[in-house]
């Protein structure tokens, strides 16, 4: 079985690059239901929801360089905030 037939294939030219620091910071709401790949480039935490603000060590943890791959409804945003280190995060949609 090949991924793209679980998850899609990757929108690249889609992605939105978020830059978190000691306070959340969401993406756009999306416009579409659909399956976003979602990598940060440091330890950080990840709410999904409607008007979503991450809290740090409640929330998700996502590790660093570690993809993950969610379903998320339309018009939801996704909110990462760091764990200890400022970074990037980085939310594909995918086809």
């Amino acid at each position: 079985m090949r991924i793209d037939e679980n998850v899609g294939r990757p929108q690249s030219a889609a992605t939105q690059q978020i830059a978190y620091t000691g306070a959340a910071a969401p993406t756009t709401a999306l416009t579409d239901e659909r399956v976003f790949r979602v990598v940060t480039s440091t330890d950080a935490f990840i709410r999904i929801g409607a008007s979503a603000v991450a809290v740090a060590t409640t929330d998700m943890f996502v590790p660093a360089y570690t993809p993950e791959y969610f379903f998320v409804p339309k018009g939801y945003v996704i909110s990462a905030i760091r764990s200890s280190t400022s970074g990037t995060m980085y939310a594909t949609p995918m086809e």
